[in-house]
């Protein structure tokens, strides 16, 4: 019984061991594929993130690469389009609103805060004096008066020639046609005052033949032409442009320019860009290749009124219409070196006429 007992647990055994080594044998290879599954997975991702990787540092190097090309580029062409960034020592420009800081609409994607508009001509006295900037841009008669009064200015510029408009509700085909006229303008003893007798003179006219109403400023001209429709004004862009967006009727009715350059009087020069000669010997290369972008920007300027009429608004100097229709008319011009000194002393000669103060009682002398 006991032999029986025996062979029939040998024999179940051996049943059994051939199942459990079969079973066994199939779950380590599933262990082992899962293994090598697993692994493969972990290899392919380090292998996916390496490309990746290596995909992003050379896209990475060609942005670079385009990009110093692109910078080299920029290096080379100093008279590169307006607008663009270039690397000019950082300088400071100030200039005051109205058609100066208008002239510096293509600039003011690249220069950002360090072009500072002021509202008046006693803040650029006061920020020339205290050295807060290195370009000014102010009026050409103030730039003699400091220069004659001891500050070491250079004139490197003129940017900006007649800016005024005669404007008025009914048509008037010559100068002569100004006798028995109210004329209303800004600057008793100033550049408009000046202009003004020039202009009578071309008809032989003086102030005796009109009646002139001096303004402290272009807002009190409305008033006055509300109350004498047959009244005429005599107001810088883009003011004269801004008031006759709001009054009906009222139009350019003398072109100044063609009248100007008719009489063959001295080419006005209204503005100027200086810098201290301090400054300007330090940082002559920089000035010169913002001159150079200047220079370029005004063209951009002539070309594209009304895209930068935006930028103008933008500014805060006066609404993107106005901007747009007055542009045209303001004389923008480009004057430099001995061309530039030789004008300006015409004008100014002008200019004594009517008031020597204006200038500071004499000629300036020019450094270069």
């Amino acid at each position: 019984m006991k032999n029986k007992n025996f062979k029939l647990i040998v024999s179940l055994f051996m049943l059994f061991v051939p199942m459990f080594l079969l079973v066994t044998s199939q779950y380590g290879c599933t262990k082992n594929e899962d293994k090598n599954v697993t692994e493969k997975n972990v290899e392919g991702e380090v292998n996916d993130t390496a490309t990746s990787k290596d995909e992003d540092n050379k896209d990475a190097k060609d942005d670079d690469k385009k990009s110093a090309s692109t910078d080299k580029d920029d290096e080379k062409d100093d008279n590169s389009d307006a607008g663009k960034s270039l690397e000019i020592g950082g300088l400071k420009v100030y200039t005051m609103k109205g058609p100066t800081a208008m002239s510096m609409a293509p600039m003011v994607n690249f220069l950002g805060t360090n072009l500072v508009i002021t509202g008046s001509i006693e803040e650029q006295i006061a920020a020339l004096k205290k050295d807060e900037g290195d370009i000014y841009l102010i009026p050409s008669n103030l730039f003699a008066k400091l220069k004659n009064s001891g500050m070491n200015l250079e004139v490197l510029y003129g940017n900006a020639g007649n800016v005024l408009n005669l404007v008025g509700k009914n048509e008037i085909k010559d100068v002569s046609e100004l006798k028995g006229k109210t004329i209303a303008l800004t600057g008793r003893g100033a550049v408009p005052e000046m202009i003004l007798n020039k202009l009578l003179e071309t008809a032989n006219l003086t102030q005796a033949d009109i009646n002139p109403v001096f303004l402290n400023e272009p807002t009190e001209a409305a008033p006055i032409i509300k109350k004498n429709a047959d009244a005429l004004l005599l107001l810088p862009e883009p003011f004269a442009t801004a008031i006759a967006g709001k009054v009906e009727g009222l139009k350019p009715v003398i072109d100044i320019n063609k009248v100007w350059k008719g009489a063959e009087l001295p080419q006005v020069i209204t503005s100027v860009i200086v810098a201290k000669a301090n400054v300007y010997k330090e940082k002559s290369q920089d000035i010169i290749k913002f001159l150079n972008l200047y220079t370029k920007g005004i063209d951009s300027l002539r070309q594209a009124p009304a895209a930068y009429s935006k930028v103008i608004e933008s500014m805060g100097i006066v609404p993107q219409k106005v901007a747009e229709n007055s542009l045209p008319k303001i004389e923008f011009v480009n004057l430099t070196g001995k061309a530039l000194h030789d004008e300006l002393d015409k004008f100014f000669s002008a200019l004594m006429d009517t008031n020597p103060e204006l200038i500071g009682g004499k000629l300036p002398q020019y450094e270069n």
